[in-house]
């Protein structure tokens, strides 16, 4: 194919002007057509609803518990510098700014935190006390470590303070163990290696219940938002930045669905869920929506929910949701 489409070329520098513009604008006209056909092609798919609940069947045992932890534990080294990439030039950084920064406040627990992309963007003028959870072990040990690198000069300076109340140096202090970095974080930051969908905590636990880009990659997502929603306390909020259809240009719904079963076996994320549908079932009207804010053609939400005082999940007065979506 390729010597073919060079073979006017090689003409081409022999030709007229006029034969050269004729000929120039042919091929400008065949790649006119042919590159969007192609792409369309490639890309774009048209699912009706019942199409997408066999994918999501279908595509299911990708996403179970042990697929999720074994992915994530293999990727947990590499995972955190692919995103940096991916997150830089879709601006996501901000989103995870703007939502946390502007929004979590107390006692915050996060879920499917992962690698602890989300520590630089914690007000913790606001923030009591952080307990980041994953169901990946491996995640959670990246997290830990990006932790003691973000807080070492406060560490330094949490270790002086405590030696000196005990009356000793940091250098004994450090000989006898005392005081460690580890010690330091978990006494503003607690890890835990935690499953979403049965959380093990009690009712009206945290002031913020966090999940950023989580949902798609839990094979009950419908569950884990019980489960938030049930250890947030009456008033508390519940904040998410999640993947999810467009319910504002149709087009690139084909695009996601053609993509779907590549992204779950690659990556353990099912990017095309409908999330106004998701929220709207589950949760319904026992939250109220603070805030909703979409990008990417609305394909990644941002939302802040709070939590009413003594309402129960699954309320079946829920229409309201998708309008204000």
């Amino acid at each position: 194919p390729f010597i073919i489409a060079a073979h006017p070329f090689i003409h081409l520098a022999m030709a007229s002007q006029s034969t050269r513009f004729l000929v120039s604008m042919g091929i400008v006209g065949v790649t006119a057509f042919a590159v969007p056909l192609y792409l369309a092609n490639t890309f774009y798919s048209p699912t009706n609803k019942d199409d997408r609940q066999r994918m999501e069947e279908n595509f299911s045992h990708f996403l179970s518990k042990e697929q999720i932890i074994d992915t994530y534990d293999k990727n947990a080294s590499k995972y955190q510098s692919k995103l940096n990439i991916e997150e830089t030039l879709a601006g996501v950084a901000s989103r995870r700014h703007d939502l946390l920064s502007g929004h979590a406040e107390g006692k915050v627990l996060e879920i499917a935190a992962g690698g602890g992309r989300n520590s630089s963007f914690w007000d913790w003028d606001k923030v009591n006390h952080l307990t980041m959870g994953d169901i990946s072990p491996e995640m959670l040990k990246v997290a830990r470590q990006r932790f003691k690198y973000l807080f070492a000069q406060d560490y330094h300076r949490w270790r002086k303070v405590q030696a000196k109340k005990a009356n000793i140096t940091e250098d004994e202090a450090k000989e006898k163990g005392l005081y460690t970095i580890d010690d330091f974080l978990e006494d503003k930051y607690r890890f835990v290696v935690l499953d979403a969908q049965e959380l093990k905590f009690p009712d009206n636990s945290f002031d913020t219940v966090v999940d950023t880009f989580g949902l798609c990659s839990m094979d009950d997502p419908a569950q884990a938002l019980r489960e938030m929603f049930r250890v947030t306390k009456p008033g508390g909020k519940i904040l998410l930045l999640e993947h999810g259809r467009s319910h504002e240009h149709q087009w690139i719904n084909g695009m996601l669905d053609k993509r779907a079963e590549i992204r779950a076996k690659k990556e353990g994320c099912m990017w095309n869920r409908d999330m106004p549908v998701l929220l709207r079932k589950t949760l319904g009207r026992s939250v109220d929506i603070e805030h909703v804010s979409l990008a990417h053609l609305g394909t990644i939400y941002s939302l802040v929910l709070r939590k009413k005082e003594n309402e129960i999940v699954g309320h079946e007065k829920y229409d309201h949701i998708d309008e204000d979506l």
